[in-house]
């Protein structure tokens, strides 16, 4: 849910600009600690820094998984 809520904030930007957000997000149970305002600004930039320099037509993929002993993140 949290990493959704980030990625819909960015699917009007997308549209806009004939971008293609594509998702892959696949965790397990385990919880993690965070502080959840920190990483929203975080996945915020990142998110924001991967539209920005892609070009109109462009596609934006946005991965996390579940890796040994933490997360996996990629944005592409």
């Amino acid at each position: 849910e949290f990493l959704e809520k980030i990625i819909r904030k960015f699917s009007g930007v997308a549209k806009e600009k004939n971008i293609s957000l594509h998702q892959d997000i696949s965790l397990t149970e385990e919880e993690f600690m965070f502080d959840e305002d920190k990483m929203e600004q975080v996945f915020t930039n990142l998110i924001d820094n991967a539209l920005r320099h892609t070009s109109s037509g462009g596609s934006v993929s946005i991965a996390v998984h579940s890796v040994k002993d933490g997360l996996k993140i990629d944005i592409k």
